[in-house]
């Protein structure tokens, strides 16, 4: 039984809120060790539930995007009260006019990466590293971004060992998308390294997809396929990288923008090859 740690991860957001900690709610592609460097806590807001996309008014968003707009409206996202902001990249046009859009008292950076180079992405992150002095009134803690990248690198080594051991494909997707909600880093990495699994499984094969969260149970996946969302708008599945050079461009190349490839994705997104994924 894998552990619904989003839903665990709810009450410690409100607790980090009201004992004065800053939440960064994020979307996309972002250099969470930047995030760390300033003390923020960063979470994923993607999420997605049939009842809150009945909530949202908008057309012509993607089920992900009406799912958020109906828990922001509604109040009913732990994680989006708990942000103090909002940061996601531009890979995707219509993300970033709906966050826009929304009538919340929160501030809504853009982390521009869209069809920037290396030279480029750089810069952005330093423009965000900017935006954060000004925002938290802090300085760059670099210790903790090190800290941080490498404890991320080491959960994603973790997560691709586990790929082909004997969990099931679903097993295998569920646990890269809870794990996310494992705030401690240090907490997420031995838990990781505790799971009781063995054997060997090398045949998994992926199914490119939109990053489907909670709804994953409902996706019907073959015992050794496993849901690839790598290349999708918010992607939690681990990448290989090897570090080679500055930690500031290492940063940038491990957060570089993509092509989204999906070819399940939800209704009216752009990116899908096939927008199958009904829940």
């Amino acid at each position: 039984m894998i552990p619904n740690f989003r839903e665990e991860a709810y009450v410690t957001a409100i607790h980090k809120k009201m004992s004065g900690e800053i939440i960064g709610g994020t979307f996309g592609r972002i250099p969470l060790p930047i995030l760390y460097g300033f003390g923020i806590t960063p979470v994923s807001l993607y999420g997605i539930h049939k009842d809150l996309i009945e909530e949202s008014p908008s057309t012509g968003y993607c089920d992900a995007l009406r799912s958020t707009e109906g828990y922001a409206l509604t109040d009913r996202c732990p994680f989006i009260h708990s942000s103090s902001f909002f940061i996601s990249d531009d890979l995707c046009p219509k993300r970033v006019e709906l966050l826009n859009s929304l009538p919340l008292n929160k501030l809504v950076y853009i982390y521009s990466i869209k069809d920037k180079n290396l030279e480029e992405a750089v810069e952005e992150q330093e423009k965000l590293i900017r935006f954060l002095e000004t925002f938290t009134k802090k300085t760059i803690d670099h210790s903790l971004v090190e800290k941080s990248f490498e404890l991320l690198l080491e959960i994603d080594s973790l997560l691709l060992e586990l790929k082909n051991s004997s969990l099931t494909g679903k097993e295998y997707s569920k646990i890269c998308y809870e794990t996310q909600y494992i705030f401690d880093l240090e907490v997420r990495k031995n838990f990781i390294e505790s799971l009781p699994v063995q054997g060997n499984n090398t045949n998994k094969t992926s199914v490119y997809s939109a990053p489907l969260g909670g709804i994953i149970e409902d996706f019907p996946l073959e015992e050794d396929e496993f849901l690839d969302d790598s290349l999708s708008c918010t992607p939690c599945t681990p990448t290989v990288f090897e570090r080679e050079a500055s930690l500031t461009e290492d940063i940038a190349r491990y957060y570089r923008p993509v092509d989204h490839f999906i070819v399940h994705g939800f209704r009216d997104c752009p990116y899908a090859d096939q927008n199958t994924i009904t829940y």
